[in-house]
């Protein structure tokens, strides 16, 4: 999560510097707004002057941001470091950039499959939040729903899930897309549990209902349509997807190819298996984990 930060620049009080201060500030200001539009190595460089320059508002998210940036570069000890330095030098602090710090450590120690420390971070927004702010606290949930899968915890994501879902009110900002994309989630979940299949269904009729040009949303059906033995269903989701998908992935192409096979077309379902590894040559392998045996079983 990349937020849009605002801010606001302090005046200044002693009428003899206020010409100096309003400079220095505005200097600073122009500094951190670079920052916080720059993307990857520019904003690396750009919050980096931010930071050096000091004591303007805004600094704690040039920190964020930057974090953020060696993310994208693949950094993770620098971007750990920044998130640190945001959370240890605001202590007990309810501003939204700490919890966003705390989010986005939580995401970069997920990246590196450092579950326990990514559940701690997320679970600490969650217990400590008493803001307000709750899209931060769905976030979290849905976040958190994330390395359970990870760890094959399936139940504990959808229990993770189901209070997302609960917390995200109608009438809130982003209500409809957010409930889209949990939703979605939380029917792929269930849909790699392999339990509880017409509910996961269910989910996904009404993220796809909400978002009917969202080609992981229908890949996510597709799957629950094959678990369920609708493989004409399946065939069809993942029609769709590829057809609506920017970045074809791998999993659609999968999960359509053995549908295809289940209802005897060899020819086209093999093609679709061997597009799905050459995107995904581990594929089978994952799948197979999760309880769907490949094509020649």
């Amino acid at each position: 999560m990349k937020p849009i930060w605002g801010w606001i620049i302090g005046g200044a009080v002693v009428i003899g510097a206020i010409v100096l201060l309003a400079h220095d500030q505005a200097g600073k200001h122009r500094q951190i707004d670079l920052c916080l539009r720059a993307t990857r190595q520019s904003a690396v460089d750009a919050c980096t002057k931010a930071i050096a320059s000091g004591g303007a508002d805004g600094l704690w998210r040039a920190y964020v941001t930057r974090a953020n940036a060696y993310v994208s570069l693949h950094q993770y000890a620098k971007a750990l470091s920044d998130f640190d330095t945001v959370i240890r030098q605001n202590p007990g602090s309810a501003a939204e950039y700490v919890w966003v710090a705390y989010i986005d450590r939580g995401q970069t120690y997920w990246a590196l499959h450092q579950y326990g420390k990514a559940l701690n971070d997320f679970d600490t927004v969650i217990r400590r939040n008493r803001t307000g702010q709750t899209a931060l606290v769905v976030a979290a949930y849905m976040d958190g729903a994330n390395v359970y899968m990870a760890q094959h915890q399936y139940e504990k994501a959808v229990a993770y899930l189901d209070t997302a879902v609960r917390l995200n009110a109608p009438g809130s900002a982003g209500f409809t897309q957010t409930r889209g994309i949990l939703l979605n989630n939380r029917c792929w979940a269930r849909a790699i549990w392999g339990q509880q299949l017409n509910v996961a269904l269910a989910d996904c009729n009404e993220a796809v209902s909400l978002h009917p040009n969202r080609a992981t949303f229908l890949g996510s059906r597709a799957l629950v349509q094959f678990r369920q033995g609708n493989y004409a269903a399946a065939i069809a989701d993942g029609d769709e997807a590829i057809a609506l998908a920017k970045r074809k992935g791998a999993d659609v192409f999968y999960i359509r190819g053995l549908a295809k096979l289940k209802i005897g077309d060899r020819h086209d379902g093999q093609a679709d298996i061997d597009a799905a590894e050459k995107i995904n040559p581990a594929i089978a392998g994952t799948y197979a984990a999760w309880g769907v045996p490949p094509a020649n079983k």
